[in-house]
């Protein structure tokens, strides 16, 4: 179905930029699309800095968990292994695997209560960590590229054959293959799209994959004639589609007030054949059908051969296919019938609704069960299948059987009284008459206009349905094999309807979109009538459909992720200098802690606690020696407790170390305080190979050490 539409839709381009769906609000709504390249980038972007700010936020978290268990009195090395997660896990889930592990290394030291004094912080790690996979979760939400909702954006755009009655030549054909196209594509579209297991990837175009409808069975004659026309006086079918949101089910884009509600409702009921047929006296036998004066048939409203069915004999010589027709009226305005029409007969005529009546013929077909159906029936006995005589075949009871429906069609207006918001049920040019009645605002009035006129010059009926698919859209043809039925149910009458009825249903949503679209065929376009005020224009951009092609973002959430992501970035950084800043003043042990929790301020501890370097920024996040400082060695003589060594050379440093390193340049003579000193300095020049390279990297150093 949707392929035609589609290409549409791709050679005009979907609109790129910013726009409003309607569907969250202003500005919930507000959203942006983009190709699917930069939709990538984004998505890709929004994932690193979802992220990030985890990590952010962790360290946070962490932050306060280390401030909350700070205490400044000696404590064991439970609480000091957990300070130093809290202060170096970069992420949520590396805090979680490391207090997991602590815990782990732990179970069997009872009496600490290690369980009781990790837990706590790990709930606050898989609290972190779960709130932020949820987070990403959702923030995907943010960009959608999978049968998205979109604009569609057409230069084209425009309603076709509001003046083509009298279109002839090239025209005239083009508007005919087209008309043919999209009822063909729409009955597709609706034997893939509708029902409740149907979906395919051509169902994902229109908002809405199908429009709903509920139905009603057995219900009386919808005629006037009742019991003297219809062949059951209870045992009919009503379909009412309920009121159909022009924005949510049809895709117009649009604020509260400029929606309106549709309704289409079908009564159908098989008629009968008793009374209202005539056969002519001629060479060749014809069955006139009698509701009334048709403009094809004269007197008769419906004509067709009388020929009896083939024997069981001559299986291939007949015409084993179905073949429907149709008769319809319309009232053009309220309570006239048009005299250029079929003049329904009093029994069928009603002035408020569009009346079709349908005739089947099953000609030369051979039923493989007896079938009761009041549309099809077939139970007369005419043999048995050539050399099984087990399985009888049956042919029609009649030439031609009867259904009728009455369509109609309701307008309302969503934004006034209950008591005052539609027009009545009725014919469809009758509805289009009353339907820009409900807006009393011109502005509103144009755009419900614009809005249905395609609807109003296009939207096919029960009839149209039959003119151009004809016996095709049967679906009882779908096991007819050769001539031969295979088993329909007594309903298949219904089935049939409601089968019709959808493929009206998906006529409109694809007219909606067309109207936007324009016609794919440049010699339509002479035919189109484009937009001439702003209300026409405003409806023209405001179609949407659903795309894989490009990604659309919402803005709403593209901005909360951004803002609040930034908040706990600055939040991050900004916390522990603001805390250090404002406990300096009564207790800066918690500040302390954390700085000195740090990986490399653990790190200079460990050094500084064997004697090894001259430590400055001991108070910053990078503590740093003299220039060229070498620290203590790993002692691993016992593998499974290495730790760290100051080697020293004795009290003194090397006389022809001083020697050099003075005469490259340094104008003072070193200063040996202490052993500390000494265990850096002998260190240090015991790494030098050459005496010069020694002294230029000391004079590079500060002047005293």
């Amino acid at each position: 179905m949707s392929s035609n539409v589609e290409s549409v839709v791709q050679e005009n381009n979907i609109h790129i930029g910013f726009w409003i769906n309607w569907s969250q609000g202003r500005i919930a709504g507000a959203t942006y699309t983009v190709t699917h390249r930069d939709g990538g980038f984004l998505i890709a972007f929004l994932a690193f800095f979802i992220t990030f700010v985890g990590t952010c936020f962790w360290r946070i978290i962490s932050f306060i968990a280390h401030q909350y268990f700070s205490r400044e009195d000696a404590q064991d090395a439970i609480y000091h292994q957990r300070q130093v997660i809290f202060r170096n896990s970069n992420s949520s889930g590396a805090g979680l695997w490391k207090l997991l592990r602590m815990l782990w290394a732990w179970r069997r030291h009872g009496r600490a209560s290690p369980f009781k004094r990790i837990l706590p912080s790990l709930l606050l790690g898989l609290f972190t960590l779960s709130t932020f996979l949820v987070a990403g979760i959702f923030s995907s939400r943010v960009a959608t590229s999978t049968s998205g909702e979109v604009l569609v954006s057409s230069l084209n755009c425009g309603v076709l054959f509001e003046g083509s009655a009298n279109d002839t030549g090239d025209l005239a054909s083009a508007a005919y293959s087209y008309v043919n196209t999209w009822i063909e594509s729409s009955y597709n579209y609706a034997q893939s799209c509708y029902g409740s297991n149907s979906f395919t990837k051509d169902c994902t175009l229109y908002s809405r994959q199908s429009l709903p409808f509920s139905i009603t069975r057995s219900t009386a004659c919808p005629f006037p004639g009742q019991d003297s026309i219809c062949r059951n006086v209870s045992g009919n079918i009503r379909i009412d589609t309920g009121f159909i949101n022009s924005h949510f089910d049809l895709g117009i884009n649009a604020p509260p007030e400029n929606r309106f509600l549709l309704r289409r409702v079908a009564e159908c009921a098989p008629l009968l054949n008793d009374g209202y047929t005539q056969v002519q006296n001629s060479t060749t036998p014809l069955i006139d059908v009698l509701y009334g004066p048709g403009p094809e048939y004269g007197n008769a409203t419906y004509q067709y051969s009388n020929a009896a069915p083939l024997s069981v004999e001559d299986i291939g010589y007949g015409i084993f296919d179905y073949v429907l027709g149709q008769q319809s009226y319309s009232p053009s305005a309220l309570g006239v019938v048009e005299t250029d029409q079929w003049n329904p007969i009093p029994e069928l005529l009603v002035t408020d609704g569009d009346v079709t009546v349908l005739f089947l013929s099953s000609n030369d077909v051979f039923f493989l069960n007896k079938t009761a159906d009041p549309w099809y029936s077939a139970q007369t006995l005419q043999g048995y299948i050539p050399g099984d005589s087990s399985i009888p075949l049956y042919v029609h009871d009649n030439a031609v059987r009867a259904l009728g429906c009455i369509e109609r069609l309701q307008f309302c207006n969503p934004n006034l009284p209950a008591n005052s918001s539609c027009t009545p049920l009725t014919g469809s040019a009758q509805a289009f008459q009353l339907g820009p009645q409900l807006w009393q605002d011109l502005t509103q009035q144009a755009y419900f206009n614009w809005s249905t006129s395609s609807i109003d010059t296009a939207a096919p009926g029960i009839d149209a349905i039959v003119v151009t698919i004809g016996a095709a859209v049967l679906q009882s043809r779908n096991t007819l094999i050769t001539g031969t039925q295979s088993f329909i149910p007594d309903n298949q009458w219904e089935l049939e309807v409601e089968n019709l009825f959808e493929v009206t249903l998906a006529s409109l949503q694809r007219l909606v979109v067309d109207q936007a679209t324009g016609p794919a065929d440049p010699a339509l376009l002479p035919d189109l009538t484009r937009p001439n005020t702003t209300e026409q224009q405003k409806v023209c951009a405001n179609q949407k459909i659903r795309s894989d092609s490009v990604t659309s973002i919402n803005v709403l959430g593209l901005s909360i992720i951004l803002v609040v992501g930034g908040l706990i970035i600055v939040t991050s950084f900004a916390l522990p200098i603001i805390v250090r800043r404002i406990q300096q003043r009564w207790s800066p042990y918690s500040s302390l802690e954390w700085i000195v929790n740090d990986t490399l301020q653990l790190q200079r501890l460990a050094h500084e606690a064997v004697g090894a370097g001259i430590w400055q920024d001991t108070d910053g996040d990078f503590p740093t020696t003299a220039q060229c400082e070498l620290l203590a060695e790993l002692d691993v003589t016992n593998p499974t407790h290495p730790k760290l060594h100051c080697t020293r050379h004795g009290n003194t440093v090397n006389d022809d170390v001083r020697k050099a390193v003075v005469d490259e340049g340094c104008l003072e003579p070193l200063i040996i305080p202490t052993k500390v000193q000494e265990c850096y300095l002998l260190g240090a020049l015991e790494m030098l190979d050459e005496r010069e390279s020694q002294a230029a990297r000391a004079c590079r150093g500060p002047r005293s050490i």
